[in-house]
C-alpha cells in the first residue's frame, strides 16, 4: 500500500487482503468441491474386493445314502483348506431423489457462496470507508482545536495585559486561563483516540499492525463525490440482502419438491465379477481360478417411513413461509433506512 493512501487505495487493498473476503473466496472453492461431491452419485461406482480364508476345520454336512436309503446317513466335510476370492463390483445409479436434489441445487448453491462473498465485500467497503472518515474527522477536529487554543491563548495574553494595567479584574483572566486548559485537555483526549482509529482501519483493511499507514484526501473531490441524484427511485431487489433471500427461496423450493417426491424409488444397475480360488495346498492356491459374474438391476421403494416424509414436507413449507416474512421485513427495513438517509442528506 502507498505511504500516503487515499480511500480508493485503502478499499482496493482491503478487498485483496481482508481475511473475511479471503475466507469467503475459500468458501466458494470449498462449496464447489461439495457440489461435485453431491453430483458424484451419478457416476459409476466401482469397487475391488479380495479375501483369503484358511478353513481350520471344514464345514460338515449330513447326506442320505442314495444307494441305500434305509442305511446310515453319510457325514461329509465340504470345502478345501484354502479359499480366496478376488472380484470387482460396479454399480450405476439410474434414479435417486437425493442425487436429483443435488443436481437441481447446483446453480442456487453456487450462487449462495458468490452472494456471501459479495455481501462481505460490501461490508468491507462500508467499514473501511467509515473508519477512514472517522480518522479524517478526528484530524479535522484536532486542527479546529489547535486554532481554538491559539485564539484562547491570545485572549489570555490580552486579559493578562488588561489586568496588569487595571482595565479588568482578575476574574476575566482566570476564566480565559481555565478555557485554555480545557481546550488543551480536549485536544489531548481527541489525539489519544487516533492510534486506536488507525489500528481499527488497519484491521479492517487486513494490514499488519506494525506496517505504517498515512492517509491522504482531497476535500473538494470528497464534496463532489457526495452529490447524489435524489430523484432516483429505490430498487430493493438490487440490494444483496434481498438477493440472498431470493436464492434461499429457490433452494427451499427444491427442498419442498425433494420431500414431495420422496415416495419415488431408487433405481440402479450392477455388475459383479469374481475369481474364486480353492486348494488344499497354499502354494497351489492361485494356479486355478473358478470365475463367476452377475449383472442386474435393483430398486428400493420406501413403502412406510413412519410419516417422516410428510412431516418434513410440512416443515419445509413452513420454512418457505418464514422466508416470505423475512423478505417482507427486509424490504421494509431497506425502505426505512433509505428514507432516513435521504432525509439526513437533504
Amino acid at each position: 500500500i502507498p505511504s500516503n493512501a487515499s480511500l480508493p487505495q485503502c478499499i482496493e487493498f482491503a478487498l485483496r487482503n481482508q481475511p473475511l473476503v479471503r475466507q469467503s473466496q475459500l468458501d466458494e472453492q470449498i462449496g464447489e468441491r461439495n457440489i461435485r461431491i453431491g453430483l458424484s452419485g451419478w457416476l459409476p461406482q466401482v469397487n475391488g474386493t479380495g479375501i483369503y480364508t484358511r478353513n481350520i476345520q471344514l464345514q460338515t454336512t449330513v447326506f442320505p445314502d442314495l444307494t441305500n436309503p434305509g442305511g446310515p446317513q453319510q457325514v461329509i466335510r465340504i470345502g478345501l483348506a484354502n479359499t480366496s476370492t478376488i472380484g470387482v463390483a460396479a454399480s450405476q445409479l439410474l434414479f435417486s431423489n437425493d442425487v436429483l436434489r443435488a443436481a437441481r441445487s447446483v446453480k442456487p448453491t453456487r450462487l449462495v457462496y458468490q452472494q456471501t462473498t459479495t455481501a462481505n465485500k460490501i461490508d468491507v467497503v462500508t467499514n473501511v470507508s467509515k473508519a477512514f472518515y472517522n480518522i479524517l474527522l478526528t484530524e479535522e477536529q484536532l486542527k479546529i482545536l489547535d486554532e481554538d487554543i491559539q485564539r484562547q491563548e491570545r485572549q489570555v495574553k490580552d486579559s493578562k495585559a488588561r489586568l496588569d494595567v487595571g482595565l479588568v479584574d482578575k476574574t476575566d483572566y482566570l476564566r480565559a486561563s481555565v478555557s485554555v486548559r480545557n481546550a488543551y485537555a480536549q485536544r489531548r483526549g481527541t489525539a489519544a483516540t487516533l492510534p486506536g482509529l488507525y489500528s481499527n482501519l488497519k484491521q479492517l483493511m487486513g494490514l499488519s499492525p506494525e506496517k505504517p499507514l498515512a492517509l491522504q484526501y482531497d476535500t473538494l473531490q470528497m464534496v463532489r463525490e457526495t452529490q447524489l441524484d435524489t430523484t432516483e427511485q429505490l430498487m430493493p431487489e438490487r440490494r444483496i440482502e434481498i438477493q440472498q433471500l431470493q436464492t434461499q427461496k429457490r433452494l427451499q423450493s427444491i427442498t419442498i419438491d425433494y420431500y414431495r417426491y420422496g415416495f419415488l424409488p431408487t433405481l440402479s444397475s450392477f455388475y459383479n465379477y469374481n475369481r474364486v480360488y480353492q486348494n488344499n495346498e497354499f502354494s497351489e492356491l492361485y494356479k486355478t481360478a473358478y470365475p463367476n459374474q452377475q449383472a442386474g438391476a435393483q430398486f428400493a421403494l420406501p413403502l412406510f417411513t413412519g410419516l417422516r416424509r410428510i412431516q418434513n414436507l410440512k416443515i419445509a413449507r413452513l420454512q418457505d413461509e418464514r422466508l416470505d416474512l423475512d423478505l417482507f421485513d427486509t424490504r421494509n427495513q431497506i425502505t426505512t433506512e433509505y428514507d432516513q438517509a435521504m432525509g439526513v442528506y437533504k
